[in-house]
């Protein structure tokens, strides 16, 4: 295998002209497209090279990356490969292929949800199921691999492949409507999916329900983005002529880069933090950056908030206070389970553990908003929603842009 290659893996559709129609959306040209079905297969002119299920077993090889398409157990079907895709989970016969074949992923198409990563005879697996394509759920996946690149290291133990019917959408990520879509998709349950159970994540970019115009710059493993309902300072807000609270995301559907993320999507958010930094200080500000890493969050983001210099002291001290109040204990490395991790500018990196249940995620603004002085944008970020958002992404974008580091 030479390099990294990027495959864009999409659900059912029509046909494969609609996956071209519908995915110029997304701005970039992957290596490949894997489709997971297609009633019309003629595929269109001077485009990247496709594969489709065609409802048969087979192996391809595409540039020493081995994908698998299986319908049923059979001796032409090897392992290990990189990508297997199936029509089904429901089936124990097709859930011994995927523990035969070892993937690095293993896509099937029906209603949206993923799986934590997982491992299977010693090899971590990410297993996702995918909407129809240009439909609300999420439809696409883009999968990056090569010599020096592997999905997210299992966050759990339990090997999906073996588990009873029963428990299995206890392993599934996501709020409930996402394990009911993936009880369904395993013979669980035989409820229709409302509208609300076809929500799409707002933080995955190729899907339908994120937020495009509030997007400021996109790496290749991490975007940023302007936060909904930020905390606004006027002070900030003069100084940078924009409200200046944002989100790292990973463009992974994962629940935290600190946790499940590759050494390159901890690397550019690295590189995102410094950037940041840098532009905020131009403005005699300093960032407060946190995150909550949950194996239960549906899909993890650092935010990232400005506050005056002469006010870190104070911020630090409140955090620290507020934490501890809470019964969190706290530690200089990552503790076991979840945690919450804050860094106030330059200071030494707060971490905490966090409780089993009843957890604020709402703690570190508070204390910024009391830090600033606007108590009454603690308490629901709904409530403080701009009349203009797209106006201060793209004020934003400006600052940000002397400073972006993905233009070098």
């Amino acid at each position: 295998m030479t390099g990294t290659k990027s495959l864009l893996v999409v659900g059912r559709s029509s046909s494969l002209s609609e996956i071209f129609e519908h995915s110029s959306q997304f701005g970039f040209k992957p290596d490949a497209v894997l489709s997971l079905g297609a009633k019309d297969v003629e595929i269109p002119a001077e485009s990247v090279p496709v594969f489709f299920w065609d409802n048969t077993n087979k192996v391809i090889d595409f540039n020493g990356i081995k994908i698998a398409f299986a319908k049923s157990s059979s001796p032409e079907l090897e392992g290990p490969v990189d990508i297997l895709i199936s029509p089904t989970l429901a089936s124990a016969e097709i859930r011994g292929v995927g523990e035969k074949l070892t993937p690095w992923y293993h896509f099937v198409p029906g209603a949206y949800y993923e799986v934590e990563p997982f491992y299977s005879n010693g090899r971590g697996t990410r297993l996702v199921s995918l909407g129809p394509v240009g439909s609300s759920e999420k439809w696409a996946h883009l999968v990056q691999i090569g010599l020096n690149v592997t999905p997210a290291r299992p966050s759990t133990g339990v090997n999906f492949y073996n588990v009873k019917a029963s428990h299995r959408s206890d392993l599934v990520w996501g709020e409930p409507e996402l394990k009911r879509a993936s009880q369904r998709s395993n013979g669980q349950s035989n409820e229709k999916p409302s509208k609300k159970q076809k929500r799409a994540c707002y933080m995955c970019l190729d899907s339908p329900a994120a937020t495009q115009e509030l997007v400021v710059a996109t790496g290749s493993h991490v975007y940023l983005s302007t936060a909904r309902g930020p905390i606004q300072c006027e002070k900030v807000m003069a100084q940078l002529g924009c409200a200046g609270h944002v989100l790292l995301i990973p463009r992974t559907h994962i629940p935290s880069i600190a946790r499940n993320g590759r050494s390159e999507d901890q690397l550019e958010l690295r590189k995102f933090e410094i950037a940041l930094g840098s532009m905020y200080r131009q403005h005699g500000l300093e960032p407060v950056t946190y995150e909550f890493v949950r194996d239960r969050t549906v899909h993890g983001h650092t935010q990232v908030v400005p506050i005056p210099a002469s006010a870190v002291d104070q911020a630090l001290q409140q955090m620290q206070s507020a934490i501890v109040n809470r019964g969190m204990p706290l530690s200089r490395q990552p503790p076991a389970g979840d945690y919450l991790v804050v860094r106030v500018s330059a200071q030494p990196t707060i971490y905490a553990q966090l409780p089993f249940r009843d957890v604020d995620l709402q703690l570190p603004r508070a204390v910024l908003c009391k830090v600033l002085g606007l108590e009454d944008q603690a308490a629901d970020w709904k409530q403080c929603i701009l009349e203009n958002e797209a106006k201060d992404a793209q004020e934003t974008q400006q600052l940000f842009e002397p400073f972006n580091f993905l233009n070098t």
